[in-house]
Order: C-alpha cells, then sequence, then structure tokens
C-alpha cells in the first residue's frame, strides 16, 4: 500500500503544478512616442526611456487572477527648490501653493485607434512624488497597475493584446488654498494683489520658457545630439 501512495502522490503533485501553469505571464514593449501626456502640469515630468513595459502579470495562483500592468520610466524636469510656486518659495502672503504630487492624475491603456480599453489605473503614489519633490534630476521606474481589482486570464489577455498606446492626463499639481487672517490695512490688500498678479506672471513666464526649452530639446534632437 505504502508503495502504491509513493506512486500516486507524484501524479497527484504533476497534475495540480500543470494546471496552476496553464497560462503565462507575458510582456511586450510599447515606444514612448505612443504615450501622450496632458494638464497644466505635464511639463514637470517627462519619459526618460525610449519604451513602457506592458506586463501580463498572474497576481494570484491560487484564484488564478490576472492583472496588466506597466513600468514608466519618469524624470523630473526641474528640481523642487526651484519651483516657484512651492509651499517655500510662494512665501507667507501668497494664496495658494501646489505640493509635489499628482492626485487627480489619471491613466488609461489605448488601443491602436486610440479607444479605452482600461480605465482603473493608478501610479506607484510614492514613487511619483518622490520624483516631482526631489531637489535632483532624478529617474526612477513607476509601476502602473489595477485600481480595484483583478481580471480572469481571459479579459486581462484581451486587454494585453490590444494595448498600444498609453495616456496620463489631469496632470495637475495638487494645489492648496491658504485662508488669509482678515485685515483693514489698504496696505496689506494692496500688497497682496501685487504680490498675485507677480506670481501669475512668474507662471506663465515658466511656462513659456519650458515650451522654449522643449522646442530647443526637439531640435537638437533633429540634428542627433
Amino acid at each position: 500500500m505504502k508503495k502504491v501512495l509513493f506512486v500516486v502522490l507524484p501524479i497527484l503533485l504533476t497534475g495540480v503544478l500543470v494546471s496552476c501553469s496553464k497560462h503565462e505571464e507575458e510582456t511586450k514593449m510599447i515606444s514612448s512616442s505612443e504615450v501622450s501626456f496632458s494638464g497644466h502640469d505635464k511639463k514637470m515630468l517627462k519619459i526618460a526611456a525610449d519604451s513602457v513595459k506592458i506586463m501580463l502579470v498572474n497576481t494570484n495562483k491560487e484564484n488564478d487572477e490576472w492583472e496588466v500592468r506597466a513600468i514608466i520610466s519618469l524624470q523630473n524636469t526641474m528640481a523642487w527648490s526651484e519651483f516657484p510656486m512651492s509651499e517655500k518659495n510662494a512665501g507667507k502672503r501668497a494664496s495658494h501653493y501646489f505640493e509635489p504630487s499628482m492626485g487627480n492624475i489619471d491613466i488609461t491603456y489605448l488601443d491602436s485607434n486610440g479607444s479605452d480599453i482600461e480605465l482603473s489605473l493608478s501610479p506607484d503614489w510614492d514613487k511619483l512624488k518622490s520624483i516631482l519633490s526631489s531637489d535632483e534630476i532624478v529617474t526612477e521606474d513607476v509601476l502602473i497597475k489595477h485600481r480595484l481589482w483583478s481580471k480572469s486570464y481571459e479579459n486581462a489577455k484581451d486587454i494585453f493584446d490590444k494595448v498600444t498606446k498609453l495616456s496620463l492626463s489631469n496632470m495637475e499639481l495638487s494645489k492648496v488654498t491658504v485662508v488669509q487672517h482678515s485685515s483693514s490695512s489698504s496696505s496689506y490688500d494692496a500688497y497682496e494683489k501685487a504680490y498675485d498678479k507677480a506670481m501669475d506672471e512668474y507662471e506663465k513666464a515658466y511656462d513659456k520658457a519650458m515650451d522654449e526649452y522643449e522646442k530647443a530639446m526637439d531640435q537638437a534632437s533633429s540634428f542627433g545630439f
């Protein structure tokens, strides 16, 4: 009887292993040119690689649950200490300032026609904040995954096969409004208005400078630099 058990047990274990590995994880690369950024502060980040990795991942082998994840290499375009509207640089009299986070960012997988095929995606928030808040130019690989739940293999595989583009929208820094104490001083009110106007002009100048920098980089790339 013991000999029979010893023979049967390996066969059963082999059957379990085969049934758990009937589907294989996959990876593919899509060009970084197929990734679009949109939002007021989209120029705070750029892609630091030629491609983005798309992965079909078995997240729970016991229940056969799957996800389509992505890894995108992101780089900040300026040190946070240089950002004029940070809490430190805006000053105590500012009506608002910005934090180094993009809590409303939307990430979507798109097919070859540009149609949405997966909406419930989110980045590694801590990694994204780490990039934006750095006082040096840094590059980090940011994981993108499902917000809610995993899918069956068939559903995840269908998304994996279709995804050819990636969209990052609502790229806006988190705004903090400062509650100002009431003051009867007309000079204080005048100062505040002048300060706000100056900061608005600074933001516009910054946007213009970033546009010119981007054009210069594109031109340099076209010449092979």
